[in-house]
């Protein structure tokens, strides 16, 4: 869901012309692609994995070809969400964080605060709404992290 989300955002950020929105976009693609590359190439994808490929495709090709851009982006953002909150049900159930390196949150948590900021700056509210929401989530895995790595 990572590499659909920053494809709608790059479509999103050109659409409102946040030069800001598109090179974070631009930046963080090329190392997305590589993982979602090194997913599909050492991991069998399973039927729920396809049904993601499939789905951010399609989310993707609407972003770029519909008019509502910010319609797009917000449903990406709703399942990177749902899927960021997945992992930390995950990290509940099984007790553990073997499965997560440290500087995933840590970064991502710096990262939707500096984007908290940077919409109240410009009045948008969803990116802010959207932003904060996953720095709580980022910030409760990281506190999971801990909890379960002492």
């Amino acid at each position: 869901t990572s590499f659909a989300y920053f494809t709608t955002f790059l479509v999103y950020a050109f659409s409102i012309k946040s030069g800001a929105g598109m090179v974070n976009a631009i930046v963080l693609l090329p190392l997305q692609l590589f993982i979602l590359t090194s997913i599909v190439r050492f991991k069998v994808p399973r039927k729920i994995d396809k049904l993601t490929i499939a789905a951010a495709i399609t989310l993707f090709i609407c972003a770029v070809i519909l008019p509502r851009k910010e319609i797009f982006f917000m449903i990406v953002s709703i399942m990177s969400f749902v899927g960021l909150l997945l992992q930390l049900l995950e990290m509940i159930h099984t007790k553990t964080s073997a499965n997560i390196a440290l500087s995933f949150p840590l970064n991502f948590t710096i990262v939707s605060i500096v984007w908290v900021v940077y919409g109240a700056a410009i009045g948008d509210w969803f990116l802010a709404g959207a932003s904060g929401a996953s720095a709580l989530a980022y910030l409760s895995t990281t506190a999971l992290w801990f909890k379960y790595r002492f």
